[in-house]
Order: structure tokens, then sequence, then C-alpha cells
């Protein structure tokens, strides 16, 4: 039986953002995620469940997987932020996943966490309602790209995201990957471009510190001289870092539920009387 040659995207890494004074606001560490190819629906249906022994993938996860195999016809990403052990697990038994293929993908951290939630936001994969708006062209965006979806990562979505590089995988009849295939030129990702904020990260910390955890509100610092945003702080917040790879329903309900409303960014969208 022959093998088969497919390509496959590679992931750029986004745009580093600073502060002020060059400090790290968010970056990229690595990572790991895991891809399946499409094929006949029961047999990717069982290798989804087989997963499921190893990562966390509720049923309806594996039904949402599905349902994006059949409107794409292409392979989707199962999980874009894999903990090492789980991918040495499924390394082992490679025999029992035809079709997977586990890569290192950039992975975002956000270095404030909840102090600068609201101003950075976060970014996840990009969904099919998005890539059919204006906002994301198709001749630079494609199903299972990682996006920014709030904040700075989607307001400045356009300069942090890089174009995503290409390789050839060679696939052996039952669909397990036999390597790289070295007859093809394979594209390197290119990065995304840097963000230099106004914000300075310490105040932005110092404000989330010295800010009574039970109340609800904003602070805006702004520069005298030239009207910069050097702060920009809503309470309560949320942990940017608990949406990379996608956040489990679990938490995203327990934070669409809290009646103080941790979603909801006082600092911007909020209504207050000056000097209030």
């Amino acid at each position: 039986a022959s093998n088969r040659i497919r390509t496959l995207p590679v992931p750029a890494p986004r745009g580093t953002i600073y502060d002020r004074n060059g400090r790290i606001v968010a970056d990229n560490v690595p990572g790991y995620s895991i891809t399946i190819l499409p094929g006949p629906a029961d047999s990717v249906r069982a290798t989804l469940q087989r997963i499921a022994r190893y990562v966390d993938l509720p049923a309806s996860r594996i039904e949402q997987l599905m349902a994006n195999m059949r409107a794409y016809g292409r392979e989707v990403v199962v999980d874009a932020n894999v903990d090492f052990a789980s991918v040495a697990a499924l390394e082992e038994r490679r025999g029992d996943f035809s079709g997977v293929y586990v890569a290192m993908r950039p992975r975002r951290r956000y270095l404030l966490g909840t102090a600068g939630g609201h101003v950075t936001g976060y970014v996840g994969e990009v969904t099919a309602e998005e890539l059919a708006t204006e906002a994301f062209p198709e001749e630079e965006y494609e199903a299972g790209m990682v996006v920014g979806k709030v904040g700075i990562e989607r307001q400045y979505e356009a300069t942090l995201q890089g174009t995503q590089g290409v390789r050839y995988v060679e696939f052996d009849a039952r669909g397990r990957i036999v390597g790289d295939f070295g007859g093809v030129e394979a594209r390197p990702p290119e990065p995304g471009e840097d963000l230099h904020l106004n914000l300075d990260m310490e105040l932005q910390r110092w404000i989330h510190r010295i800010f009574p955890d039970t109340m609800s509100g904003a602070v805006v610092a702004l520069d005298p001289s030239d009207g910069g945003v050097l702060a920009l702080y809503s309470a309560p917040g949320y942990d940017p870092n608990a949406f990379v790879g996608g956040i489990p329903d679990s938490a995203w309900a327990r934070l669409n539920e809290d009646e103080a409303n941790p979603l909801f960014d006082r600092s911007v969208l909020g209504l207050y009387a000056p000097a209030s």
C-alpha cells in the first residue's frame, strides 16, 4: 500500500505585547495540540472517544468536532492546549490513533492574569460565525486558527496575527504518521508583529492589589501630559489564561452565571458620572 502525503498548517506565533517600559504583558510559550484528519464518521468518532481517555473531551465537544469536520471536510483541532503527560500517553499508543497527529503549537500566556484580563482580552479558536464576517477574510483565515476574541487581542488582531506555515506529512495506509515528507520544502510560519502599549503594567498590578475584593467598579489612570492611558482596570475580572486552548463549558457557565458579572468590562462599557 502506498503512503499518502498531506499538507498541514503550522500555526504562527502571535506578536508579543509589551507595556510602556518594555515589560512583557502577553507572549507565547511552547504548547501542544492534537489534530485529527477527516475519515469515515464512525471511525473518527471512535478515535475521538479513545482520545477522551487521555484528555478532557466531553461528548458535546466530540459532536461539535464531528460537525466541524462535516462542514469543512478537513482536519480539525481536537485540543489546542494539551499537557505533556497527555501527549506522552498518546504517543506511547500511537498505533491506536490513526489519523491523529500531535504538534508543537505556540500557546498564549498573559503575565498580568486577572489584573489585566479585561484590557488584554484573550484568544480562542476562530468560529464558523467569525469566518463568515469581513473581519476574518478567507484569504488570511481558516478553521482551526487562533484569533483575538476581546480586548487588545481582538482590537489589534490584524497586527498580532502571523502567517501560518505549511508542513508536508507522510501517512501510511492506516492513517498513521510516518514522518515529514522530504520531497517538498516546508514553509515556516511568520510570527505576528509585536505591540507596544502605553499601559504601565506595574500600575495596573498595584490597582488590582489595592482594589477591594467585595467591590465592583473601574479605575482609569491617564497621563496628564498627553492623555495616554496608563491603567485600565475593571473589577471583578477574570484570568485570560483560563481561555487559552478553549475554556471548559463548566468554567464558562460559572463566569456567565456569576451575579457580579466578571466578563463585563466596566472601565470601557460602564456608565458612571464623572468623579463618582
